[in-house]
Parts: structure tokens; sequence; C-alpha cells
């Protein structure tokens, strides 16, 4: 992986690894340790449906807020089905501001089909019309 290092397109390329079906737990490690500073590569792991816990965690320590972010976001969508009516409630309040990241929990949640009708119906009043609009989405999927 070292070949590309610096060259025109690495982003893009280690984006298009990562996404790979074939990419490996032990190959999204090193790639997130060789490039520990690329946050576009990083986001794009914590973004990937086959980063494991583990890796997530890992990446949850990033310096960068946007990484962090990220795998916090990836860590939530491992264990959202397994959360209760009420601590899915709790969850949308703790992240109820504008910022990024607390509308991408909500956007989660909206679009979960684990979570119960009646939230989906109050979500529905969301005043970011994104998440408003995806519990009207996984409500009509019902």
């Amino acid at each position: 992986m070292s070949l590309y290092q610096g060259k025109p397109h690495e982003t893009a390329f280690l984006q298009l690894v990562v996404i790979h079906h074939s990419a490996t737990e032990e190959l999204l490690f090193e790639i997130a340790r060789a490039w520990s500073h690329n946050s576009g590569v990083l986001n794009a792991i914590a973004t990937s449906p086959r980063s494991t816990r583990a890796l997530l965690r890992f990446l949850e320590t990033s310096a960068s807020k946007s990484v962090a972010q990220h795998a916090y976001l990836g860590l939530l969508r491992h264990d959202l089905s397994a959360l209760s009516e009420r601590e899915l409630r709790e969850l949308r309040l703790r992240h109820g501001s504008d910022e990024g990241i607390d509308i991408g929990v909500r956007i989660m949640i909206a679009n979960s089909s684990h979570t119960p009708v009646s939230l989906l119906l109050e979500m529905l009043q969301d005043e970011a019309d994104i998440v408003a609009n995806t519990a009207r989405n996984e409500l009509s999927k019902r």
C-alpha cells in the first residue's frame, strides 16, 4: 500500500480499496495506521459496513474531530438495533442540536427498522428536514 503514499489520487484510490467487498479488518487496520493523517481515508473506513467495533473504537480516538464523529456513528450503527425505545428516545434528545453529528444520529434513528412507529411519528416534526423526511420514508415502509 505504501506504493501509493504521496501519489496523485491517493485518497480516492484508498477509499475504493476500503469499500471493496474483499477488504479485511486486518487491511483496514493497516490502512488506518499508515494513513492516520488522512481524514478522508479514515472517514471512509469509519463509514464502511465492514468496520468492526474494535476498528471503530480505534478510529474514535483520532485527533480529527470528523474521524472521531464518523467512528461514533459507525459504533452506533452496530448497536442501534439493541437499544430499547427508552434508550432511543434518550439518544434522540441527547443529539437534538443542528450540528452535523447530531443530525446524523437522528437520521440513523429515523432510518432504523427497529425504531418504534410512535418515535418515528414524533420525528416527523424534527426541525431538520432531512431527519423528518427520513422518518417519513421509514414509516412508508411499514
